[in-house]
């Protein structure tokens, strides 16, 4: 598949600014499977997902302890 019919950002002079610009690119990046793909490795998806998953323990009152055994993370990655 050719990249430049899978990357579409929005240009950046219709932005006020260059921080409301990478906004509107994240949001459109993340909103593609295929973009997220083709930006990121094996390795960037496992940290994410890994991240992910430890706010969610934490949000659902889990000690790092529990979520480390769960995920085998160490205390020190968790916080």
């Amino acid at each position: 598949m050719d990249h430049k019919e899978i990357v579409k950002l929005p240009p950046i002079n219709n932005y006020h600014s260059r921080r409301e610009w990478e906004t509107a690119c994240w949001k459109k990046i993340t909103e593609s499977e295929e973009l997220l793909r083709l930006f990121m490795t094996s390795y960037e998806r496992h940290n994410i997902v890994m991240r992910a998953a430890a706010l969610e323990g934490l949000a659902s009152g889990k000690s790092y302890k529990e979520i480390g055994n769960e995920l085998w993370l160490s205390s020190q990655t968790i916080s």
